[in-house]
């Protein structure tokens, strides 16, 4: 809070607030004692409350107590009263450099000057062992006599290493934020080294490049900000300003990375400003004049005149200079990390099971990625050098991308099919049928291989359209292919290989296209083979690297865990990693916390209540037969997955299953006694069974299934169970298994080419609607129980998870913006109407394949709210990182 005008803090009386410094606000106040005019920077009653901000205003006396120096501002007093730390300072009469340079650049002249006296002040403090680690233009005051500098807040006693530290690690300003001003960072700040005196040469040379250009030397904002300071040199200043030329060296000097590289004291540097300004260091000694002796005037003229002949030299040459300096750079840089957000509008998520969710341009300039928001999912191209991502158009429904080899077209996979897209905005192209793709390599003949579904081998297709010819076979036991990548030279194949029912354990192989020679290289999925002569793969959570013999499809090296926090899904062997021809590296970390849904009740009309404040990793919501509890499935990892019961009277959660391993898709029987699950174990086959819903451990086996298995819906009167079941000879297909009599028997309800899924039975029994892609994308159908070989289209714009209304007269579906209704009859067979909209569907739509709502039987629906479990989405970008990927495999 503010002080009022007139109060007082101890023998200081407040006239006026003149702004704000560091942690407190200052006040033009008045000694009463001594009857002079102050500066009075205090901490406000709250400020106080958090010992950090006491501490640092403690330490900016402490370090500027013996600071007596013509350039630094003078501290007369501290001290606490009732209940305000504060400082007294002498008060200054200008302006801040920062506020000057709002107008423009200073004279060349000024801007040495002021440069001169800054540097003085520093190296003043400096041989006190004082660092004041946050030099900017709002910390110089310009005053008649001089530039003064401020705010010593988070300087540090120089010798002082384990005070520093301590220091770093306490993070003594607000919570979570950095030390010091990113702006005017050096990159030792930045990387997190400890700061010493060359620390603030290397700012001091940002404020010199903005008093000589009236332009800071960095652009950008955040991360852009951060990685043009760890990476980029500024233009030269005689490219801005050409008479400057002369200072291009030492301002060059000042901002170079590397510490051991600036000048290693102030001292040497106010020797170089004042050569330049033509200001001697010392008087010099009384002679005759003679004709060719320079006196101090005639040699700052001189000097002038060597300024204005080197800047036309320097102009002819800096374009050249800046030119290869870029490309010595980008071959020789360090390994530099930074994060991205992602736009939370645009794209509330990016993590689905399937699907290469990110790309990025074999230069390494565009990233695309897959963004998931109430209208669905699209791609997005985000510039790493543009602080906004930009829909694709024509990508609506699109579930990964890759990129082809000279970065102009970008693959992608969508409602069934391959396409592609020109990213200088030509119409969208499809290439072929992709039941659900899981993968694909742009080779440099112009051929795509991928993955056309989850439980199938790989094929090969011409971008340009055509049938695709299989190119790899599943062999002794395996029951899926995915995520491929075409070695340079177009002859050599790597992809992961599953045996299983899911992708854990799977393996990498290479395999030479001609002969079809097969090597089985080593666990992982995600296979990338990188121009370093390195493959690249996930594994465990974490990126691996080895040396790879393209020649003999043979590992070089031992695999070497690179990366430890990757965010992958081991039982779909999906990662959410990237590289570039170029080296870099795009990334995102684990999750730690998983991601969040509300339980809640919502309107045909929108209005939403919550079911309880109770925020869990839910899925696939079931309302039992007598509308009092919910059987719902809890986890997002397969390995960890419950089904748990939820009161909705009482409001209390129960656990109805405990093995380790993934139980989900919960079906109420009809008379609500059971429930049955689909589970699957490490090791052993899948299987379907039932619970009892009074809970207890009484399991009962009812089928056994080869491949991932969802279940969908119970008949009514208890004699069918629908489900759907990936085979690998077929896709998604829809079986049905008979429950009544004493033996149970399996039968293929819905097969074909296409995918089909999420079953649900009409409250009558007689009818059952269900998604397919047969129509190019996915749609709602409804099927005849006894006669299924007709069928009726629901969805006109597209749709999937169709349930019935409980009364019978309508069913509803997820539109790909909206919940729909469509009223229909069935006295001369069935007929449906136009579907109608209700509300927004802005509720969870992860989990695409299984039904993530229910429907009460007042007519309100059960969604799930998502909520994301760390805050925005962030993804991690390491620049040259190829250097790290080289040394951590070498030698091994």
């Amino acid at each position: 809070m503010d002080v009022d005008v007139g109060s007082c803090i101890g023998p200081y009386e407040i006239v006026s607030l003149l702004g704000h410094g560091g942690m407190g606000r200052v006040y033009l106040a008045r000694d009463t004692r001594l009857q002079r005019t102050v500066a009075l920077k205090i901490l406000s009653v709250e400020r106080a409350s958090h010992p950090e901000a006491k501490e640092r205003l403690r330490r900016e006396a402490r370090a500027i107590a013996n600071l007596n120096h013509p350039h630094i501002c003078t501290l007369y007093d501290f001290g606490t009263f009732d209940g305000f730390d504060y400082l007294v300072m002498e008060h200054l009469d200008g302006e801040t450099l920062e506020t000057r340079l709002s107008r423009g650049p200073l004279e060349l002249d000024e801007a040495l000057d002021r440069a001169i006296e800054v540097a003085e002040a520093l190296d003043f403090a400096h041989r006190a062992g004082i660092v004041h680690r946050d030099l900017k233009p709002a910390n110089v005051m310009l005053t008649r006599s001089g530039a003064k500098l401020l705010d010593f807040g988070i300087a540090v006693p120089q010798p002082d290493a384990e005070f520093a530290r301590r220091l770093e690690e306490s993070r003594l300003t607000a919570t979570g934020a950095m030390l010091g001003t990113p702006r005017y960072m050096a990159p030792e700040q930045l990387d997190g080294r400890e700061a010493d005196a060359r620390t603030d040469l290397f700012a001091l040379g940002l404020l010199l490049y903005e008093m000589v250009t009236g332009q800071e030397a960095f652009e950008g904002e955040g991360t852009l900000l951060a990685v043009a300071i760890l990476r980029d040199d500024p233009p030269l200043v005689s490219m801005i300003r050409p008479e400057a030329a002369p200072v291009d060296r030492l301002i060059n000097r000042l901002l170079t990375k590397d510490p051991d590289q600036r000048w290693q004291t102030a001292t040497d540097l106010v020797a170089e400003l004042k050569w330049i300004r033509g200001v001697p260091d010392v008087p010099l000694p009384r002679r005759t004049r003679t004709r060719t002796q320079i006196t101090p005037r005639s040699q700052v003229r001189s000097r002038r005149w060597i300024l204005v002949s080197l800047a036309v030299l320097a102009l002819a040459g800096a374009g050249v200079a800046f030119i290869l300096r870029d490309r010595f750079r980008a071959a020789n840089g360090p390994a530099v990390r930074f994060t991205i957000p992602v736009d939370t509008v645009n794209a509330v998520s990016f993590g689905g099971a399937l699907g290469s969710r990110l790309a990025i341009s074999p230069d390494g300039a565009q990233l695309v990625y897959v963004g998931e928001s109430r209208e669905g999912s699209q791609l997005y191209l985000r510039p790493l050098d543009s602080l906004q991502a930009t829909p694709i158009a024509g990508t609506r429904g699109a579930i990964s991308a890759f990129f082809s080899p000279d970065g102009s077209w970008i693959g992608f996979f969508a409602a069934g099919k391959l396409k592609k897209v020109r990213l200088s905005g030509d119409p969208v192209v499809t290439i072929c049928d992709a039941v659900e793709a899981v993968g694909a390599s742009w080779g440099t003949d112009d051929a795509i291989v991928f993955a056309p579904s989850p439980v199938s081998g790989l094929f090969r297709v011409s971008s340009n359209g055509g049938t695709p010819q299989q190119v790899t076979t599943l062999v002794n036991g395996e029951t899926s292919h995915r995520w491929p990548e075409i070695l340079p030279g177009g002859k050599t194949l790597l992809f992961a290989a599953a045996s299983g029912p899911d992708f854990t354990g799977s393996r990498i192989v290479a395999q030479a296209l001609g002969s079809g020679t097969r090597v089985d290289l080593t666990e992982g999925t995600y296979p990338h083979y990188t121009s370093t002569g390195h493959l690249v793969f996930a594994r465990e959570s974490a990126i691996f690297g080895a040396r790879f013999d393209e020649k003999t499809l043979k590992l070089a090296s031992n695999p070497m865990s690179i990366v430890g926090d990757l965010s992958m899904n081991s039982t779909t062997g999906a990662a959410l990693f990237t590289l570039s021809s170029s080296g870099t590296l795009v990334y995102r970390a684990r999750v730690t916390t998983f991601a969040q849904r509300q339980m809640v009740w919502v309107t045909r009309s929108g209005a939403e209540d919550a079911v309880s404040e109770d925020r869990r990793p839910y899925l696939q919501p079931r309302i039992s037969p007598d509308g009092r509890r919910v059987a719902i499935a809890i986890g997002e990892v397969a390995a960890d997955r419950d089904v748990w019961l939820y009161d909705l009277v009482r409001r209390t959660m129960t656990r109805l299953t405990f093995e380790t391993g993934e139980d989900e898709t919960p079906v109420w029987s009809p008379d609500g006694t059971r429930i049955a699950i689909s589970g699957a174990r490490q090791g052993k086959p899948r299987t379907i069974f039932t619970v009892p819903a009074a809970g207890g451990s009484q399991a009962t086996e009812i089928a056994t299934t080869t491949y991932i298995t969802h279940l969908g819906d119970w008949i009514h009167d208890g004699t069918a169970l629908a489900w759907t079941d990936y085979d690998p000879a077929r896709g998604g297909d829809i079986r049905m298994l008979s429950t009544s009599g004493r033996a149970s028997t399996v039968q293929d309800f819905i097969v074909g080419g296409f995918n089909e899924r999420s079953p649900a039975f009409s409250p009558d029994g007689r009818w059952v609607a269900y998604t397919s892609t047969e129509t190019g994308q996915s749609s709602v159908f409804v099927r005849s129980v006894t006669d299924p070989s007709g069928k009726f289209p629901i969805a006109p714009e597209g749709g999937s998870q169709p349930v019935w209304s409980p009364n019978g007269k309508e069913l509803y579906y997820r539109g790909p913006t909206h919940m729909m209704a469509v009223p229909f009859t069935t006295s001369s067979g069935f007929s449906a109407e136009t579907p109608i909209p209700l509300f927004v569907d802005k509720y969870d739509r992860e989990h695409r394949d299984d039904r993530n709502y229910d429907v009460a039987r007042d007519g309100r629906f059960l969604m799930l709210r998502f909520e994301a479990p760390s805050g925005p989405p962030q993804l991690h970008v390491v620049l040259s990182w190829f250097r790290e990927l080289a040394d951590r495999t070498s030698n091994r």
